[in-house]
């Protein structure tokens, strides 16, 4: 994406970014995937990652084929060339701000003493959302 906003002056070796990206991604998969209940057996965890895996894969290639054929259409218009530009923008900035809160939510859970949350008041703001749905459960079911 970088690469289309006139970032590189130079070409950049697509392979090594694929890997980067592939390992960065993967990172984040294996801690979600760590976090679920894929049984107690290896071998049982391990087909089960196989085959979601396999499922992502097949859901990317069906994805790719399709946005092949709409974005080989489309760049024959005039308004490609501004609106890529634009969404790229935007989407440099999204990543930005997702970076963002994802640095802001390990903070909090590295450093508690530092930028911990009040658990307390956190309780208590369940307890008044609590009240106020009872409330309205109640008004509304007259």
């Amino acid at each position: 994406m970088f690469c289309f906003l006139w970032g590189f002056k130079v070409a950049t070796n697509l392979l090594v970014m694929v890997l980067l990206f592939g390992l960065i991604h993967g990172f984040g998969l294996s801690t979600r995937l760590q976090q679920l209940p894929l049984g107690e057996q290896n071998v049982d965890m391990l087909l089960k990652i196989i085959s979601f895996n396999i499922g992502v894969e097949i859901g990317q290639i069906f994805a790719l084929i399709i946005m092949l054929v709409v974005l080989t259409g489309w760049r024959k218009t005039a308004s490609f060339l501004r609106f890529s530009t634009i969404a790229n923008h935007a989407l440099m900035f999204a990543g930005f701000m997702l970076l963002l809160m994802q640095l802001h939510g390990y903070l909090h859970t590295v450093n508690e003493e530092e930028f911990g949350f009040n658990k307390d008041e956190h309780y208590h703001i369940h307890l008044d959302m609590e009240q106020a749905k009872q409330k309205n459960y109640t008004h509304d079911s007259l």
